[in-house]
């Protein structure tokens, strides 16, 4: 078949049934369901990286998103550009733990913070 499971590495796999026109398989040692390859958009570097420094200057995460679209053309929902901020937010946090050892010489952190006092 030449098909593996995605979760296990597995190839004793069944047919089951179809989602939106591509063939679904399930795993007989794990359990999984799932659809042959990724037919998720993947997004190049400069724009992820982009959206980063946006945030970075300050603007929000709709806005980031379309000025994605006007500078590069792509459609970029705000949860996306959230979940790159995040991303980013945590490697950098790793990164920072990880300073004693190597020493990095510039980190730019913008944090995320909201205060809410009660009346």
């Amino acid at each position: 078949m030449g098909i593996i499971c995605k979760k296990c590495g597995s190839d004793e796999l069944c047919k089951n049934g179809l989602a939106v026109g591509k063939q679904r398989y399930l795993c007989k040692v794990c359990g999984m369901n799932f659809t042959e390859g990724d037919s998720r958009k993947k997004h190049s570097s400069r724009v992820i990286r982009a959206a980063i420094d946006l945030y970075v200057e300050g603007n929000g995460f709709r806005r980031i998103s379309r000025l994605l679209k006007k500078i590069f053309d792509v459609d970029v929902c705000y949860q996306l550009v959230i979940h790159w901020i995040k991303s980013a937010a945590e490697k950098s946090y790793l990164m920072k733990s990880d300073t004693r050892k190597n020493k990095v010489p510039l980190l730019e952190l913008d944090e995320l913070f909201s205060y809410i006092k009660k009346k």
